[in-house]
């Protein structure tokens, strides 16, 4: 979230949750582990029933998205 790379987090009535991804890179060999990783995490939000990950192809990522602590990271 910090590097600017989630779009979208969406929360449907059934507790279902849909999540927005921009890649820094549109060919980044990562993007099925990233996708993997995300739906781990928040799978683990207590009532969270399913989670779907999309790539966001509408926004693009740049460095302005990253926020202030995402900035702390890789400048501490």
């Amino acid at each position: 979230y910090d590097l600017g790379l989630i779009s979208e987090i969406r929360i449907e009535k059934d507790n279902r949750v849909i999540i927005g991804l921009l890649l820094t890179t549109p060919d980044c060999p990562l993007i099925n582990e990233i996708q993997q990783a995300i739906k781990k995490s928040v799978k683990r939000v207590p009532k969270v029933k399913a989670v779907r990950v999309y790539l966001d192809k509408v926004n693009i990522w740049t460095p302005e998205r990253i926020t202030e602590e995402g900035k702390r990271l890789f400048n501490p």
